[in-house]
């Protein structure tokens, strides 16, 4: 699903690719940075939001992102109840993606002995 739906946009590693993002002057967020720009925690309630266009006010939604939810929703058209499941499985794929946490002042090479 990622491939599909995600990758022209924010690259097959979720760093942003660059040629759709430049060619359609986007302004694409870097995925693998979701959990550092929320206080480390995966954000699932706001990813959860945008995929199924949960927003309160969709007409003043601040995002260049496609609506995903009209098109998770046609993919069973008999068993609705599948696009939770996408969804849960794109975010699950996303927190795959998240960098490992900045450890700053540490010194990788002798963390056992900080001096």
């Amino acid at each position: 699903m990622y491939d599909a739906y995600c990758a022209d946009c924010h690259g097959v590693n979720g760093k942003v690719a660059m040629s759709t993002a430049t060619a359609l002057n986007l302004k694409t967020p870097d995925l693998t940075q979701l959990s550092a720009q929320n206080g480390g925690s995966f954000p699932k309630d706001r990813i959860r939001s945008l995929l199924m266009d949960l927003d309160l006010y969709p007409a003043h939604r601040v995002t260049n992102m496609p609506h995903w939810a009209p098109a998770l929703q046609s993919l069973n058209k008999d068993h609705p109840e599948l696009v939770g499941l996408r969804v849960q499985n794109l975010m699950a794929y996303l927190e795959t993606l998240q960098a490992p946490p900045a450890i700053a002042g540490t010194d990788r090479r002798n963390t056992a002995n900080p001096k």
